[in-house]
């Protein structure tokens, strides 16, 4: 006899298994549609972007957190160091002198910011599958639309820290929810999921990064 369907339409007592294809091509189409932003849009057409730029230059000079005030900074400088960092080494990797919109380094950490948005995806679908257990078309379907959202592919394909902040912002949601999900009762068979203090110290982790 089979066993009888649970809630979410699937069989009690198994687990449907769901191939990492989909998503990965999700993937993919969204770091080609960044990418294309990136080499096509003109250099400071995307908001803000002169001042982000200038920050990863000053990272790259001084390999030291910014003080506002200082020559090459601006508004953007009191942001959090994790991309700027990360960008400034590319930067330094490929070399240039930072020019703006004109050297090979510039359009290297455009590309660096369009490769983000692959994490979006994944991290939106891990997230859905956590929210809405057994929908794995629902869950095909929230990574897909924030990897092709205008404005997801815009930022993506410029030099911000948008792509990177809400990659942290994800990560965040993906380690809290099973938790929360825990604590609420709302899934007492994932009930042991959501022990261990270690979790809600990476939750904090990736918050304040």
């Amino acid at each position: 006899m089979s066993s009888p369907p649970t809630a979410d339409g699937q069989a009690s007592g198994s687990v449907r298994a769901v191939s990492p294809v989909p998503v990965a091509v999700v993937a993919l189409a969204a770091v080609a549609l960044a990418a294309v932003m990136a080499l096509v849009v003109p250099a400071g057409q995307p908001y803000d972007e002169p001042s982000h730029w200038g920050t990863v230059v000053v990272y790259a000079d001084t390999g030291r957190l910014p003080e506002l005030g200082e020559p090459g900074t601006s508004y953007q400088a009191q942001m959090g160091p994790v991309f700027y960092s990360v960008a400034a080494g590319v930067l330094r990797a490929v070399g240039g002198d930072g020019a703006f919109g004109h050297e090979t380094g510039f359009y290297a950490v455009r590309l660096l910011s369009s490769a983000l948005v692959a994490a979006v995806v994944v991290l939106t679908h891990r997230l859905a599958r956590t929210l809405v257990p057994g929908r794995p078309g629902m869950a095909l379907g929230a990574a897909a639309f924030m990897g092709v959202t205008p404005t997801v592919v815009a930022f993506s394909g410029s030099v911000q820290n948008d792509t990177a902040a809400l990659v942290l912002a994800l990560a965040a949601a993906a380690v809290a929810a099973p938790r929360l999900a825990a604590l609420g009762g709302v899934d007492r068979r994932t009930r042991d999921d959501g022990a261990g203090w270690w979790g809600w110290v990476a939750v904090g982790v990736l918050v304040g990064l």
